[in-house]
């Protein structure tokens, strides 16, 4: 038997033990004395236990109750989140919330607009018609087959529009039709957004938010507007409102929430 293999069978073992001659500190069956009885014990438990409640740790708290834990962290995030942003102007539904940004931002400019998630094209709708600039341009980016996994108890399939794409006659706008893993990557590989964004994201999953501002990343800059259709969902805030918090963190973004509907479910922010 190695060395290696004894301190894997033996765990607490001094590591100058071979079997048969005891050395300095070791008692004959090659457990270091130094280190007492209490974490030779703890060292069996561990190598014993451990991999036991890692296999059965989802019997001991099923998945449902697990979503249910990981959502009220969430939004006890979220309320947290909300007050480091003192008072926030909220009121009316989304497209009022839209139209106090558009004016307190001036968005009626050569704007890049990004809508991720069309469904019905009501929001992109919206904005094509109040952005009156000729030299903005809108994409519109979804698959228009549906949520592409379970969101809650949203099945995958949910918001399935047959693959019709909205009938909004713009000539500044543009689809890019497919699962945002798909398109934007290629979409970003010929298309520069150097100039001032407004992102509107109503991907809903948590998978698909992540992917799509971790992808756009490079192109954020200060001032652009990001709105989430469902920052404060109470039901869902393990999903928009995670995907913005870790993108956050993991790209050390500041924002600064511009306003919201009045439910405090739909935010739009300002890279700071």
């Amino acid at each position: 038997m190695t060395r290696q293999e004894l301190r894997e069978r033996l765990p607490g073992a001094c590591p100058c033990y071979v079997p048969g001659h005891a050395s300095t500190g070791c008692d004959s069956t090659g457990y270091d004395l130094t280190r007492g009885k209490d974490q030779i014990v703890k060292g069996i438990l561990k190598k014993a236990f451990r991999p036991w409640l890692l296999r059965s740790a989802r019997w001991l708290v099923p998945r449902s109750l697990a979503r249910s834990f990981s959502n009220l962290a969430a939004l006890s995030r979220m309320s947290a989140w909300l007050r480091s942003q003192g008072p926030i102007d909220c009121g009316g539904d989304r497209m009022a919330l839209y139209d106090r940004v558009l004016r307190a931002e001036g968005l009626d400019a050569p704007i890049d607009y990004l809508e991720f998630g069309v469904y019905r094209g009501a929001s992109l709708r919206w904005w094509c018609g109040h952005v009156a600039c000729s030299e903005a341009r809108f994409y519109g980016f979804d698959c228009f087959e549906g949520l592409p996994e379970d969101w809650g108890v949203a099945r995958a399939g949910t918001f399935d529009v047959g693959g019709k794409i909205p009938a909004i006659d713009d000539p500044r706008l543009e689809f890019v039709v497919g699962l945002f893993q798909d398109t934007l990557r290629p979409f970003l590989a010929g298309h520069r957004l150097e100039r001032r964004k407004v992102i509107h994201m109503d991907a809903d999953l948590y998978t698909s938010t992540l992917y799509v501002l971790s992808q756009l990343a490079p192109w954020i800059r200060p001032g652009d507007v990001i709105v989430f259709d469902e920052l404060g969902s109470l039901r869902m805030a393990e999903h928009e409102f995670r995907a913005f918090e870790d993108f956050c963190a993991s790209f050390r973004l500041s924002v600064k929430a511009l306003g919201a509907n009045s439910l405090l479910e739909t935010f739009a922010v300002k890279v700071v």
